[in-house]
């Protein structure tokens, strides 16, 4: 969890003297309305998370996908951590595609490991098939890892770089991000399916498309 997401809880906890307070955020810890909060939009696009403290209960909006687009620093740094990190070269035309383990995870079971033994198998096939496009699993607790299949080669969050940039919160099942060469990127925030990547991959046209792209420095 960021720095940011604890001093933002500290300030409404030390200003609702003691009385438990009710606050509505986004999925980046922005605070908002709750006429925004109840708007009628949860369905694919959105769900709800919910944090309860003794002084604090803030419910949480979340934005399932959104697009958005990279500072050019941040997209070398982001590669240069990647590459050192993994031990892996990240060529400047590559589109990066990073599954991302939060840690402890509800939706992790022993019984799904034959599950995802037959979906890493496909996924790393079809992958394969694909041009220019470097690959990344990467976590932010180890908590929960040993109920993937053994063939995925999971790598510490580096310097915790997509965390800050990206997930804020520990989003439910698990999320993932493709950042085009150009910075341009996909975010998936919350329970997906593998070939959900292979699908987005396979038209870079349309998944970092100039529509909804919002500059984040």
């Amino acid at each position: 969890m960021k720095i940011r997401w604890l001093f933002v809880l500290l300030l409404i906890a030390i200003s609702s003297l003691a009385q438990t307070k009710e606050t509505y955020v986004d999925g980046d810890l922005n605070q908002i309305a709750k006429t925004v909060f109840d708007q009628n939009d949860l369905s694919r696009s959105h769900y709800r998370l919910r944090v309860d403290l003794d002084t604090l209960i803030a419910p949480i909006k979340v934005q399932r996908n959104r697009k958005g687009k990279l500072a050019p620093d941040t997209l070398k740094t982001i590669k240069s951590l990647l590459a050192k990190s993994t031990g892996q070269t990240v060529p400047d035309n590559h589109t990066l595609a990073i599954n991302y383990h939060h840690g402890p995870n509800a939706c992790l079971k022993e019984a799904h490991k034959p599950v995802w033994k037959y979906l890493i198998k496909k996924y790393y096939r079809k992958l394969e098939k694909l041009e220019n496009v470097s690959s990344f699993f990467l976590y932010n607790q180890a908590e929960g890892l040993d109920q993937f299949d053994d063939r995925i080669s999971w790598t510490p969050d580096p310097d915790l770089i997509i965390t800050q940039q990206f997930f804020p919160i520990h989003y439910p099942c698990g999320s993932f991000v493709l950042i085009d060469p150009d910075g341009n990127y996909y975010l998936n925030r919350g329970e997906y399916h593998l070939h959900r990547i292979i699908d987005l991959l396979r038209v870079p046209e349309d998944t970092f498309s100039a529509s909804s792209i919002i500059s984040k420095d």
